[in-house]
């Protein structure tokens, strides 16, 4: 029994394996954009659904991209009214007092006061032009357009934006290039998220990842770890997390759908089986000892 405990632990702590980390996370469309209202208002119209192709801006001919949805703002209504009824009186009494002084003759002093009548109100002309052109811009900011060509991917977004009231920094919709380059984004737990780091650093590549798709567990897939966050995140439900990004072939993976779970394991190098097996146990032992 003593020579086969001896057998078990030698193989235990000198047989070769593969340290793997796993993670969690999703497959995603490398570009990819969110869209945000720009001013408060209410959503008036929406005029695109998901899966819908959308278009982005032209440079060359400064065209925008396909309008998105518009919003209304009924504060930026009554101030455009009231600034055009008043930048109207102006205008009026300018011209009244421009054609006194053409056709009147007018003692010196009533002249001098027209004159400098004159001038205020050009001054406060100038002042309502400058706000009719902020308020102009704001009205533009109202009409929502595509940053980028891609497809719709927010589901329901008519049912989603419809009639709901926005402030400036809302999330609209997102827009992402469906047909471009994939990625998973992983969210790797703090305490594994070392290993994976020491991994990289003594790794010139990138390190291998497997990973498997929940609409269709039952194949696997291989990536490549490119990208890895330095610093950890809290994660609601999850803890403290490391993200990471995982660099696939778009055309061995299927089905390609924005959002989908996953469920990875990052290659992170050789070590013993019972390091492989007790790791977890070693980390948490660690730490009580460290409290004591």
């Amino acid at each position: 029994i003593a020579a086969a405990g001896c057998l078990l632990t030698a193989a235990v702590l000198f047989t070769p394996a593969r340290l793997e980390m796993e993670a969690r996370g999703t497959l995603q469309p490398v570009v990819q954009q969110d869209v945000f209202a720009g001013i408060d208002g209410r959503v008036e119209k929406v005029l695109v659904a998901h899966r819908d192709r959308v278009e982005g801006p032209d440079p060359q001919t400064g065209r925008p991209g396909t309008l998105l949805c518009v919003l209304r703002n009924y504060e930026l209504e009554e101030e455009l009214a009231r600034l055009a009824g008043e930048r109207a009186t102006l205008e009026e009494r300018l011209a009244a007092i421009s054609r006194t002084l053409l056709e009147r003759q007018l003692a010196p002093v009533e002249s001098d006061r027209l004159s400098a009548e004159q001038a205020s109100i050009r001054q406060r002309l100038q002042s309502v032009d400058a706000q009719l052109a902020v308020c102009r811009r704001k009205q533009e900011q109202l009409s929502i357009y595509s940053p980028i060509d891609g497809q719709v991917i927010t589901w329901d977004a008519a049912g989603l934006l419809l009639h709901r009231p926005v402030v400036r920094g809302d999330r609209l919709l997102r827009i992402a290039q469906t047909d471009g380059p994939w990625q998973v984004e992983l969210e790797i737990a703090e305490d594994r998220g070392g290993h994976v780091l020491r991994a990289k650093q003594q790794t010139e590549g990138p390190l291998r990842v497997r990973f498997i798709l929940a609409a269709d567990p039952a194949k696997s897939y291989e990536g490549w770890l490119v990208e890895l966050d330095s610093n950890a995140h809290d994660r609601p439900g999850e803890g403290r997390t490391v993200l990471a990004k995982v660099q696939i072939d778009r055309n061995q993976v299927s089905p390609l759908l924005p959002g989908s779970e996953v469920r990875a394991r990052i290659d992170c190098g050789r070590c013993s089986l019972g390091y492989r097996w007790f790791h977890d146990l070693a980390a948490w032992l660690r730490r009580i000892w460290f409290w004591w």
